[in-house]
């Protein structure tokens, strides 16, 4: 009985341990796709800055009377 009980206390422990590693990979990729969606966010936001200033020079163009 002590070695049964050994070898699924051991069973588990190893799926217990394959699920930890399967469950830090899916962390690991979700944390680089935040990584590329911060980046796509920072550059978007550059864009935006830049529409912004070009519309600000362009309505300064402009006079209204």
């Amino acid at each position: 009985d002590l070695v049964r009980d050994i070898a699924a206390a051991s069973a588990e422990q190893s799926e217990a341990s394959q699920s930890i590693a399967r469950d830090i990979e899916h962390l690991a990729q979700l944390a680089d796709r935040n990584e590329v969606l911060v980046r796509d966010s920072s550059d978007l936001s550059r864009y935006v800055d830049q529409l912004t200033a070009q519309l600000t020079d362009t309505i300064k163009n402009y006079s209204y009377e």
